[in-house]
């Protein structure tokens, strides 16, 4: 059997179907060849595809699972995408002795004065109460309060040594419970901590439940629906993340000046999410992967009582998906093992981690780059966010229309178009900057869908968590750059 044979980089592998070693799609009939006349002994194999369909496709579980995997997704999002509020300086007022007045001064002319001779300006427009205040780090360095988001990138990157390849070892089921409830517990802590070091932990442990989001919840959130689904269903999720996003800057814009705000609501949507968790099921997809078929057949039965159709428990139907010889194995180095051994599976893991790679570092530079960022922070940030709405509801048609690679390029020239202006366009307007934001977003997020989906179409399911993981570890590692530049 030819193992370099050529691929396309978001194709399904072919020597990996003759081998039946990746979760493809097979539909076929299997009759009792003893008897034709005994009916009741035939019994139709199907994949879990077809059992989806069988018990409505896409039915009320599919749409309440999606429901919670965007409170899931989305629960970290008031804290990620506004943290750029959250770490920027105010405006400060100096006491000129000549005058005997209270002057605007900048953060350098404050904190080479006595601690009395100057304050905060919170009357100014941009001047929020946020962590700089909580936390009293007017005069410490813009890298120790960028290290916070260094330490949730070391969190991620330690989660996905540790933490995800128990996703593909106990299933997907363990991880959302530890993500919905833990989340829930790190983001509550945050409104009553008031040590840097408190923040620093509190933003690792973050990091830690954050890589079940990538890994583990949107891989649940395609595993659940039928392959049909899966792009809509993706895009719908990370809509809800711009969604979140897009409060931020609304809210400092247009109602108050306060950070907690932000904290309150994320934390009452993990609260939510934590709550649904205990009517999520197992996904029935890796379950097959594994060859555990009656257990995928369990519980497609349950999917099928929740959706209100009717399916006997004795229903004359087997669940089948083509699997390796060791798919069923929980030693998770063993698979990986079996699949090195295949140029081509090699040859699409480099590439995915370099599109997981520049993708991310790209991604997450932008949130934590804001508050330093030349214009206006609250223009920035809600057409960064309008950017991310826009361009995540406009993803699923184009990458349906156009495939994989040639949305891919669309998008990535829209980041070069943005940062090639920003960079050699000598005097830039706050307006002009908002722009450029904008179409940054526009090329980025949809990128990341596309990474999601390709990630989602490579990788077999019983190791997709890892192997997901495995390409983010490098990724992860480049971006705990990010919040220090």
């Amino acid at each position: 059997m030819e193992n370099s044979q050529e691929i396309d980089s978001c194709t399904i592998i072919e020597d990996f179907e003759q081998k039946k070693l990746l979760n493809d799609s097979i539909v076929h009939e299997n009759y009792d060849t003893e008897s034709e006349l005994d009916s009741e002994n035939k019994s139709k194999v199907i994949d879990v595809d077809k059992a989806f369909e069988k018990v409505g496709g896409f039915g009320r579980y599919q749409l309440y699972s999606l429901i919670f995997g965007v409170c899931l997704i989305s629960n970290n999002c008031f804290l990620l995408y506004n943290i750029s509020y959250f770490e920027q300086y105010p405006n400060f007022k100096c006491f000129n002795n000549e005058t005997q007045a209270w002057n605007a001064c900048t953060r350098q002319e404050a904190c080479s004065l006595a601690k009395k001779d100057w304050q905060p300006d919170y009357s100014s427009q941009n001047s929020i109460h946020n962590w700089v205040e909580q936390l009293e780090l007017y005069c410490n360095s813009e890298s120790q309060i960028g290290f916070l988001g260094s330490l949730f990138f070391a969190g991620l990157l330690t989660s996905m040594f540790l933490v995800i390849p128990f996703s593909d070892k106990y299933g997907r089921k363990p991880l959302l419970y530890l993500n919905a409830f833990a989340g829930t517990i790190i983001q509550g802590a945050f409104l009553i901590a008031n040590e840097l070091s408190t923040f620093y932990f509190l933003m690792f442990l973050m990091g830690i439940v954050g890589a079940i989001n990538p890994c583990v919840g949107y891989v649940y959130i395609m595993e659940i629906v039928m392959k049909k689904h899966q792009t809509i269903s993706v895009t719908i999720a990370q809509v809800g993340e711009g969604l979140a996003a897009i409060c931020g800057p609304l809210y400092f814009m247009y109602i108050g000046n306060r950070w907690e705000p932000m904290i309150y609501i994320g934390t009452i949507i993990s609260l939510i999410s934590s709550v649904m968790v205990l009517w999520i099921k197992e996904s029935p997809r890796y379950l097959a992967s594994k060859g555990q078929f009656l257990d995928a057949k369990a519980i497609i039965l349950e999917i099928a009582d929740f959706n209100k159709i009717s399916i006997q428990s004795n229903d004359n139907f087997e669940i089948e998906e083509p699997t390796s010889a060791i798919s069923s194995d929980k030693n998770i180095e063993l698979i990986l093992k079996s699949y090195i051994g295949y140029p081509s599976f090699v040859k699409n893991m480099i590439i995915m981690a370099i599109l997981w790679t520049t993708v991310s570092f790209n991604f997450f530079l932008m949130n934590f780059y804001l508050s330093n960022i030349e214009g206006d922070i609250n223009m920035n940030n809600l057409l960064q966010s309008l950017g991310m709405i826009l361009s995540y509801g406009v993803s699923a048609p184009i990458i349906n229309r156009m495939g994989v690679k040639p949305s891919f390029v669309i998008f990535f020239l829209l980041c070069c178009l943005s940062s090639i202006l920003y960079i050699t366009v000598p005097v830039k307007s706050a307006v002009f900057v908002s722009i450029l934001v904008f179409i940054g977003r526009l090329g980025i997020c949809p990128a990341y869908t596309l990474t999601f989906i390709c990630s989602n179409m490579l990788f077999p399911a019983e190791i997709k968590s890892t192997l997901i993981s495995i390409c983010n570890i490098f990724a992860r590692a480049i971006t705990m750059g990010a919040p220090l530049n």
